[in-house]
């Protein structure tokens, strides 16, 4: 088999290590290997607790991949959490005292560099830069790179993300100990973008297990993000509050046996307990639990509302969704009695070997990474380097520069990667 373009793709979350292994061809990704290790607890927030020992269950995995493929890994792309990701506006200028000077590449990094120099707090570290408005002279090159023009004097507007130096160094921790070099890095919000055709202008709202994510994408930039500590996870807790039941017989009920659109057999009793301070059965009906899961939904609706409304005027913009709890019975029309959440998309995965969201940030790691490669010098994988033109002459790439810069723009590859070692 060809592992030309073979990625082996890794997120670390609160309670789980997923790691895929993804071939790039045709245009398309192909999931050869996938694997979820649980645990009770590998980070808190993001933070990893133990690296060494999330380290060993990775090791663990990549010598399976090692002995199943008969390869040799060597890289990892891993997703960050972008848990308490901040956003920061700078821009910088670069005068080469020369009127005519033809922009290189190497200009185009120096001038994003100096976009760094900001002040952020001690505790954070800038992990992502996002350059969106280049201009040379007068003359505004939006959202594309000035390759080759002409002129004096070059500036840029950039958006400057950062992250808890604490979840940073943790999660990069774990592929030191692993034995394992860093093959990319990204966020987990931007790995899911990767997997829409277009994502100019839109809102993300990611139902995620232990939270729901809000982020605005403007111009192919996310412009801003609210996490909001309410996840599935939650919404089966306070279930198994109200129901004094065990957390797996919350899950259940809350999957299998309400729906939060339904008022179908409403005052069916479906469940009792013993309370032991009245000495009393309480009943519940199905009423009582839908009601319980439906105030935590609007909970959540009612802080995405308020987030919208404060980022954004635009009230048709488009607005995806994706996550764990867009799959509870009846969300879907449920969320239509909300006026902001009418007209809703939803995240879809196309590819084949993948049944459910949790692998969809993976998925568009992998295609961050293609997209990476297309403008490299090297065509980086997880197992090998080779030279470009090998690359070039077995995948289809945008051959002339005005094509390449707008396929830049438009798939957002002029993220940066910051070592921060």
């Amino acid at each position: 088999m060809n592992y030309q373009e073979l990625y082996v793709v890794c997120q670390i979350d609160d309670f789980n290590l997923k790691v895929m292994v993804n071939r790039y061809v045709n245009n398309q990704v192909q999931v050869l290997y996938k694997e979820v290790v649980d645990s009770e607890q590998f980070a808190d927030n993001g933070v990893i607790i133990n690296p060494e020992f999330v380290a060993k269950s990775l090791r663990a995995v990549i010598d399976k991949i090692n002995q199943l493929f008969k390869i040799k890994v060597e890289r990892v792309a891993l997703n960050l959490p972008s848990n308490n990701l901040k956003i920061y506006q700078s821009q910088a200028m670069l005068d080469f005292k020369e009127i005519n000077h033809q922009v290189t590449n190497s200009d185009i990094n120096q001038v994003i560099e100096m976009t760094k120099n900001i002040v952020i707090e001690t505790d954070e570290v800038i992990c992502l830069t996002k350059p969106y408005n280049f201009k040379v002279d007068s003359q505004s090159f939006p959202n594309s790179l000035p390759l080759n023009s002409q002129g004096q004097i070059i500036s840029v507007e950039s958006l400057i993300y950062s992250l808890p130096q604490a979840i940073y160094d943790s999660q990069l921790a774990v592929l030191k100990a692993a034995e394992c070099q860093l093959l990319s890095v990204t966020l987990d919000q931007f790995a899911l973008v990767f997997n829409l055709n277009n994502f100019e202008n839109l809102v993300l709202i990611d139902w995620g297990w232990n939270s729901t994510k809000v982020s605005l994408f403007s111009n192919s930039a996310l412009y801003a993000i609210n996490n909001i500590k309410i996840g599935f996870n939650q919404i089966a807790q306070t279930l198994m509050n109200k129901m004094r039941c065990s957390y797996s017989k919350a899950e259940r009920y809350l999957t299998k046996v309400i729906n939060v659109n339904s008022n179908y057999l409403s005052d069916l009793i479906v469940d009792k307990y013993f309370d032991t301070k009245t000495k009393r059965f309480v009943t519940l009906s199905k009423l009582d639990l839908q009601n319980t899961v439906r105030d935590m939904l609007d909970e959540i609706v009612e802080y995405v509302s308020a987030f919208l409304n404060e980022v954004t005027a635009d009230s048709k913009i488009e607005i995806v969704f994706t996550g764990q709890t867009i799959n509870l019975p009846g969300f879907n029309t449920y969320m239509k009695n909300f006026e902001r959440l009418q007209n809703v998309s939803y995240l879809t995965n196309s590819t084949p070997g993948v049944d459910n969201y949790e692998w969809a940030a993976l998925i568009g790691t992998t295609r961050y990474q293609h997209n990476l490669n297309l403008f490299n010098n090297i065509l980086l994988t997880s197992i090998s380097s080779s030279n470009k033109e090998l690359f070039n002459n077995a995948t289809e790439t945008v051959t002339n520069e005005e094509n390449i810069n707008e396929y830049h723009s438009h798939l957002n590859l002029n993220y940066q990667y910051n070592d921060n070692k």
